[in-house]
Order: C-alpha cells, then structure tokens, then sequence
C-alpha cells in the first residue's frame, strides 16, 4: 500500500514537472489585464488616408493580447486604448490583418503616465 503511494506521488510530480515546464507562459497571457488610466492613441493610416476597422494589439509580449490590448480603429483611424504606463509593443492580429496591405513588423513604444501618448502607423500597399 505504501509503495502504491510513493509510486503515485513521484508520478505525480514528474508530470507535474513535465506539463509545467512544456506549457509557453505565453498562454496564460490573456488572465493579465494592461487596463489602465493612461490614454494611447494610435493613428493608422494607408497612404496618408485613414483605415477603418483595423485591429491593432498592444501587450507587454508578443503573442495572444492580453485584457485590454486590442482595439479597432474607428472611421477616422483612430484605435484608442486605456493603459497602465509602461513599455508595449504594438502589433498585429495577422489572421484578421487587411490582404492587401503590408504586414508590418511589431513597434515597441512606451506609455507614459499623465498624457495622451500618440503614435502613427503608415501601412503600405502591396
């Protein structure tokens, strides 16, 4: 009986160790929130003229966005965000990213507590 317990709990933690240590961190991106009081403005633009309807990501890595890092740009260009202060990058959803322009490469920025922080993106044609 006593082996059948020790054997269970060593097993136990090898796959213990095994899932925790295989599983990207990454993943679990999106239980974070960078909601914040901090606004950021990101203007994108595809020859000088505004692009609706584009969503733009903004996290602390690379990958799934987190609470609050992803906007769609209104009629006039314009996604805003609401941010903890702190440095970002701004990035792309490349399934939902328009055929016919571009894709650009993340952009790292950085918002600062207290102002409206603005950044704009001119996108290329293909």
């Amino acid at each position: 009986m006593k082996l059948k317990i020790v054997l269970f709990l060593i097993i136990g933690f090898i796959l213990g160790y095994i899932v925790g240590n295989i599983t990207p961190l990454a993943i679990f991106q999106f239980l974070g929130s960078v909601r914040g009081e901090n606004e950021l403005r990101i203007i994108a633009l595809v020859e000088g003229k505004p692009i609706n309807n584009l969503e733009i990501n903004v996290g602390q890595r690379l990958g799934p966005p987190p609470k609050g890092g992803v906007v769609f740009t209104n009629e006039n260009g314009i996604a805003t965000f609401y941010l903890k202060a702190g440095k970002y990058y701004l990035y792309f959803n490349a399934a939902n990213f328009p055929q016919h322009l571009e894709y650009p490469e993340p952009r790292g920025i950085t918002v600062e507590k207290g102002k409206i922080n603005e950044y704009t993106i001119n996108l290329k044609p293909k």
